[in-house]
């Protein structure tokens, strides 16, 4: 790296982390109340830190989340006091650390496009929906960057494909962030079986490395799962709380309620909530949600695939959040101050969405031919887009898309201006 780019590549990284505080303490507030899945990840931390365990409110163990984040969390907690302003400090650090590892990645992508690698660093540096999961207790930002190293090392070059080492890594890489974020873990399924299918050498080689990789991503998981039999009497692999999210996205109110289709309705006005409630214990909870969608798409098969493309316009909308509890109306920030009343007057999310996103189709049109070398890439877009059509769309589903977004958009961008540079010559 040449010391132009590293200066250049600071300046945004710095900008980046700027963006993040002002974010954090200007509009959320660094002390403002706990909201939706913060409560769950501030309690388990708590919990962790005093050395409760990975436990629920009442003291008895619990897989409700994902564990990573709550005991990163923990970490934190028991250096800087169990207070949610610790762990904001900690979010604001992670999502920070998404710039460098954009540029990174964008690099290895696309060897000899320096300028696009500041491009993708700068993105991501400004993306909204990344700055808006690094203000909150949220498991994005560590998901993510576990993610994205275990994305660069499965599209290394030919010299990297012969070291085992290395997809052993990013097979462990790749569990540690499905414990944070369980949609990553279809995506490194899904790398192993195009590097077992279509990888460069020979087939021997190939299903050598997917071996590897898969070897990686149950040695990651299997301590937790394992945990989970001997606690709570099931090998839970991720958590209890899949179910869930599966039935508030899949019920009658989505349907019915315009301001909740292609997201989730509210846990409490779930039909047969109440029942869901009695039942003994969290696994039982959770597989009586499953078991309610699951009836509730089969007695309205009709309905499904409006429900289908509502969802897929959800996640892949321009436009910032709206509704009961979305971005926009400012529900998640103090709309007492300047910053958080301009944050929900003005829809930042549209505004660089309506620009990234054309640029990313165009990038990956540019690149078709290194799809084969970039597959994991796009196994992150489409797993994460198929996940939404299961559950629900929303901004937060798409986030771990945002750095693969910001890669192509700035190859895009090198490209076009590249093509450019003679026609203004002449």
């Amino acid at each position: 790296m040449s010391r132009k780019t590293a200066l250049a590549l600071a300046a945004i990284v710095i900008a980046g982390a700027l963006a993040r505080a002002v974010f954090c303490f200007a509009v959320v507030g660094l002390h403002a109340p706990l909201r939706g899945d913060e409560v769950d990840y501030h309690a388990l931390a708590a919990s962790l830190a005093s050395g409760r365990g990975f436990s629920g409110g009442g003291g008895e163990p619990t897989a409700g989340r994902p564990p990573l984040w709550p005991l990163v969390l923990a970490g934190a907690y028991r250096i800087g006091g169990a207070r949610p302003e610790t762990g904001r400090i900690l979010a604001i650090a992670l999502g920070t650390l998404l710039v460098p590892l954009a540029f990174a990645a964008a690099r290895r992508a696309f060897p000899g496009r320096g300028g696009a690698a500041l491009l993708a660093a700068l993105l991501v540096a400004g993306n909204p929906s990344l700055v808006f999961t690094s203000g909150y207790l949220l498991s994005e930002s560590l998901a993510i960057g576990l993610m994205l190293v275990s994305a660069m090392i499965v599209a290394g070059g030919a010299r990297d494909e012969r070291s085992l080492g290395r997809f052993l890594l990013a097979g462990v890489l790749f569990g540690l962030g499905s414990l944070a974020r369980p949609t990553i873990f279809p995506v490194a399924l899904l790398a192993a079986a195009w590097i077992a299918i279509a990888g460069a050498g020979a087939f021997t080689s190939r299903l050598a490395r997917a071996a590897v990789l898969v070897a990686g991503l149950a040695a990651a998981c299997a301590p937790w799962a394992i945990r989970n039999e001997s606690r709570l009497g099931a090998p839970v692999l991720f958590t209890t709380h899949g179910g869930i999210t599966f039935y508030q996205g899949n019920n009658r109110l989505v349907i019915d309620e315009p301001t909740y289709r292609g997201g989730v309705a509210p846990i409490a006005a779930l039909p047969g909530w109440d029942g869901i409630l009695a039942k003994d214990g969290e696994i039982e909870r959770d597989r009586e949600a499953w078991r309610l969608g699951r009836v509730f798409l089969a007695e309205n098969r009709p309905d499904v695939p409006r429900m289908l493309m509502w969802k897929f316009v959800r996640f892949w909308r321009f436009n910032a959040e709206s509704g009961l509890s979305g971005v926009k109306s400012g529900w998640w920030w103090d709309k007492g101050k300047t910053l958080g009343r301009a944050a929900s007057a003005i829809d930042v999310v549209f505004v660089y969405s309506i620009v990234a996103i054309p640029l990313f189709l165009a990038g990956l049109v540019l690149a078709a031919r290194e799809t084969r070398r970039l597959l994991v890439y796009h196994a992150i877009v489409v797993v994460h887009t198929a996940t939404a059509l299961v559950f629900y769309g929303s901004l937060r589903s798409r986030a771990p898309v945002e750095p693969v977004i910001a890669i192509f958009a700035s190859y895009a961008i090198a490209r076009i201006a590249a093509a450019a540079r003679p026609v203004a010559a002449r």
